[in-house]
């Protein structure tokens, strides 16, 4: 199971997300409110929220373990975050998982000349769009190693009919998903399609309408 949530930050929902990381998990919410920007606090706790929402219930505190990988202490699933201008993405599932979202317009000449082998810069000019592709998934790729992985050579990618392959660590198998105007990649050590999901606005609101009885009582 690979369960993608993926959430555009259009229309900021921003008190009921506050409060009900407030009411819900309170470490996280002193973690959100460090923050010193409105739209990084409300990043953080929307991350927290999709969480919820993906296993269908409230998940508890966001432990760190080593380097800071983030993990569940309540639940089962292994879990990976990722946030970025205008866009938050979880995963979610029952194996280790990195995921990673990006803009487009966020991977510059100098990511691309310090992170990129030869190969996938010849790749990048005959395709623009790659360079985000190619960064979410060596990002994706370090979270799931929880090391900084995603440099040349330790990496070298390969995007040929719409597959997307690592020829230096070829047990792990990436999946991007193409959005807006950005991409979300998983990485991962199984073959099975992860189930990308965008959450509206209108989602987000039931979601918490489900809680209201929760919140009366807190």
């Amino acid at each position: 199971m690979k369960r993608i949530l993926i959430a555009p930050i259009n229309t900021m929902l921003f008190e009921e997300v506050m409060t009900f990381v407030r009411v819900v998990a309170p470490m996280r919410y002193d973690y959100v409110c460090h923050f010193y920007r409105k739209e990084d606090q409300y990043r953080s706790a929307l991350a927290y929220v999709l969480l919820c929402l993906a296993n269908k219930k409230i998940v508890g505190e966001i432990s760190r373990g080593v380097n800071g990988k983030p993990y569940l202490q309540e639940t089962d699933c292994q879990i990976s975050i990722s946030h970025t201008n205008g866009l938050v993405s979880v995963g979610i599932s029952n194996e280790n998982i990195g995921v990673d979202c990006e803009i487009e317009s966020n991977i510059d000449e100098i990511i691309i000349d310090e992170s990129f082998s030869k190969k996938e810069k010849i790749q990048v000019t005959k395709d623009d769009f790659l360079k985000v592709v190619f960064w979410t998934a060596k990002e994706a790729i370090s979270k799931l190693y929880n090391e900084d992985w995603y440099s040349s050579p330790a990496t070298e990618l390969i995007y040929n009919n719409s597959e997307l392959k690592d020829t230096v660590i070829q047990e792990v198998y990436l999946h991007p998903f193409v959005f807006l105007n950005g991409c979300i990649c998983t990485a991962s050590l199984s073959a099975e399609q992860p189930d990308f999901q965008v959450i509206t606005e209108k989602e987000l609101i039931e979601f918490f309408d489900s809680f209201s009885e929760f919140f009366s009582k807190n």
